[in-house]
């Protein structure tokens, strides 16, 4: 709630359709294109614990609390541009631990950026 700077009254509304299921729609959550599912295992070093720990992050997450702080956090998810984002937003801060085909994406788009900046064309 701290990025919430101000809100506004509008006075409109909205009605869901007579067979809306927002229980149903939310058990796929935001990151799901019903495409192929894996099982996503992201690393959290022991810095980061707290924050990680303190939201879910993706339905039907699980967590684990290593000895050192360190967090793993798994859930199932297709591969797609949404959660790849969302994975490099953490930047340093997480490390897919699986699946391989998840990490050999953000290696590729770290390599690409490194590139970028490299030839000076960032």
């Amino acid at each position: 709630m701290h990025r919430v700077k101000d809100v506004k009254v509008l006075g409109e509304y909205f009605e869901y359709t007579s067979n809306f299921d927002v229980k149903r729609y939310f058990e796929k959550g935001l990151f799901n294109f019903e495409d192929e599912k894996h099982v996503v295992k992201l690393k959290f070093p022991p810095h980061t614990g707290d924050y990680i720990l303190e939201r879910e992050w993706y339905p039907n997450q699980k967590e684990e609390l290593l000895e050192d702080g360190t967090v793993i956090i798994s859930f199932e998810s297709d591969l797609n541009m949404i959660l790849m984002g969302w994975i490099r937003g953490f930047g340093s801060d997480v490390e897919v631990l699986e699946p391989q085909e998840l990490m050999e994406m953000i290696i590729k788009d770290l390599q690409q950026n490194l590139d970028r900046y490299i030839k000076g064309e960032a």
